[in-house]
Parts: C-alpha cells; structure tokens; sequence
C-alpha cells in the first residue's frame, strides 16, 4: 500500500513540475502583451495585466492564449487573419482596431 501512495506523491510532483516549466514558458508572451496593453492605453503594469485577466475571464479563456494571441496581433502575424481560435477572436474583439492601427 505504501508503493502506490509514493508512486502518485511521485506522479504529483511529475505534473506539478511539468505546470511551472509551462508556466516559465508562457510567462514572457504574459509579459510582452503587458508591455503592448501599457503602450496603446497608457496603462499601468497591474492595469495591464488586470485586463488581460478580465478578458481571459470574460471570454473563458487561458491568460496564455489570451497574451499570445494579443502578441500576435500587434506583431502582425499572418497567422491571426481569419483565425477563429478563441483567443485570437478575443483579442481581436478587445483590442483589434488598436492594435492593428
């Protein structure tokens, strides 16, 4: 009895570990779509990213699909035309007109 509840504590950690290492990797879109939020609206840092979390949560999306798409966007990625992946019409009914101005 006493394997098994290693082997999950162990399958814990596994899936604990692989979230932070996604987490580190989304982080830096988080970021750059934070920088691009405080340019275009003048916002501040905690504004920012309190709107990317209202939109994520209004369109029952991830904040890291959310940021990527919003990076996107603005960079002008041909990836983004036509889209129907929910973040990328998120962020295109959020921010689209000024973004792509």
């Amino acid at each position: 009895m006493q394997d098994k509840s290693m082997l999950s504590a162990g399958r814990v950690l596994e899936v604990e570990a692989e979230v932070l290492r996604h987490s580190l990797q989304e982080r830096p879109n988080v970021d750059v779509a934070k920088g691009m939020l405080m340019a275009m609206f003048r916002y501040s840092e905690a504004e920012a990213f309190a709107e990317l979390c209202r939109v994520a949560g209004q369109e029952g999306i991830s904040l890291y699909s959310l940021a990527a798409a919003l990076v996107e966007l603005v960079s002008g990625a041909d990836s983004v035309a036509g889209s129907t992946e929910p973040a990328t019409v998120a962020a295109h009914r959020h921010w689209g007109t000024t973004a792509t101005a």
